[in-house]
This record gives structure tokens, C-alpha cells and sequence, in this order.
């Protein structure tokens, strides 16, 4: 019941996105790695990769992405907040111009990317639920960073003359919202966006 609350406030709250004036603010992302090259072949989720890593013994890995397929190295989340806890609900990327495509990062995707592994003690296995916890002081932040093995991955893409080579700019957008205290709980909406780029060469 939680879950399913979550995600209609989710879903309401991002509906009004485009009109919202807290739309970034609090949450800042760092891209590791912001360019990317087209690939004439398909790819990995980072699903699959998480199930493969956890129970290799009952998981293949298997390419579930569509051919043509970009990915970057990762992203690092930070939130500034000190009150309110944020729920992060999908990650947009999206480019115009020359290469006009959109991609949605959401759901086990969205938190499989950010997936930590058991390494040694007393380091425990995490499996994220798409939450930043309040920052512990003014000053100080929440990160969040995707783990090492998945990769920020879109596939489909098509260009628009396959035998040219292009380069095009674009945005990754991340959406979320945050929830006040009690007893209130507020719930206002957010998002956050950073540059990225991609190259095409036949």
C-alpha cells in the first residue's frame, strides 16, 4: 500500500511539473561521463545486470535494449534538503534538432541503476527504494551514485540519415518529489537537469 501511494503521488505531482516554480533547486546531478557514442547493436539492461550479479546461477544475461543503443558511465544524485525526504521517479533524456529522440529511465531500471553490492564487512547489499534521506546539516548533502557495473542506457535511437555522421547536444532531466515533515507532509514536486551529448559515426 505504501508503494502504491507513493506512486500516485508520484504521478500527480509530476503531471504539474511543467508549471511548478520548485522545479530545481534542491537536488543537483553530476554526469560521470556526459558524451556517449551510437552502437549498431543492442545492449544490457541494467536489470538484468543486477540479476545476473545477485543470482548468476537462475539469470542469463541477456540484451533487453533495442538496437542503436547510447550509454553513459553514470550520475551522482545530491540533495540539499534538511527537512524533506525526495523520491527520485525517472530520468529524461531527450535531444532535438538534428537527432529528435526521448528516452525514460523509471521503475526497477531507474533503481537498479543505482544498485550497491555486498563487498566486505560491514558494507551490506543495498537495494535502493528511490529515496534521499533528509541532508544531516545545513551545508551537507545526500548523494546517491549509480553503481560502477550499470551504465545510464537508451536504445531505439534512429538517425536521421544513417550513412552521415552527426553530433548532437541534449538533456538528461531528473524528476522526482520531496515530502516535508510531519505533520504535514508536504509534497511539492522537483527536477533537475544536466547537459549531455552524442556521436554517430557509420
Amino acid at each position: 500500500m505504501k508503494a502504491l501511494t507513493l506512486f500516485m503521488s508520484a504521478l500527480i505531482l509530476l503531471s504539474g511539473l511543467s508549471c511548478s516554480k520548485n522545479e530545481e533547486g534542491d537536488l543537483s546531478i553530476e554526469m560521470i561521463g556526459s558524451s556517449a557514442m551510437m552502437i549498431p547493436s543492442q545492449a544490457q539492461s541494467c536489470t538484468n545486470a543486477v540479476a545476473v550479479f545477485r543470482a548468476p546461477s537462475n539469470n542469463s544475461p541477456t540484451k533487453e535494449i533495442p538496437e542503436n543503443y547510447f550509454s553513459y558511465r553514470g550520475i551522482t544524485l545530491s540533495w540539499k534538503n534538511t527537512t524533506d525526504t525526495a523520491y527520485i521517479v525517472k530520468m529524461d533524456l531527450e535531444f532535438v534538432g538534428n537527432f529528435n529522440y526521448k528516452c525514460s529511465i523509471n521503475g526497477d531500471e531507474l533503481l537498479s541503476l543505482f544498485y550497491v553490492p555486498a563487498t566486505s564487512a560491514p558494507t551490506a547489499e543495498q537495494l535502493w527504494d528511490g529515496s534521499l534521506a533528509p541532508a544531516p546539516a545545513a551545508g551537507s548533502l545526500t548523494t546517491k551514485t549509480s553503481w560502477s557495473v550499470c551504465r545510464i542506457v537508451c536504445g531505439g535511437a534512429k538517425p536521421q540519415d544513417p550513412t552521415r555522421p552527426f553530433t548532437a547536444t541534449g538533456t538528461l532531466t531528473v524528476k522526482g518529489f520531496q515530502r516535508g515533515p510531519a505533520p504535514d507532509y508536504e509534497e511539492k514536486p522537483f527536477k533537475a537537469r544536466a547537459p549531455i551529448r552524442i556521436e554517430f559515426s557509420p
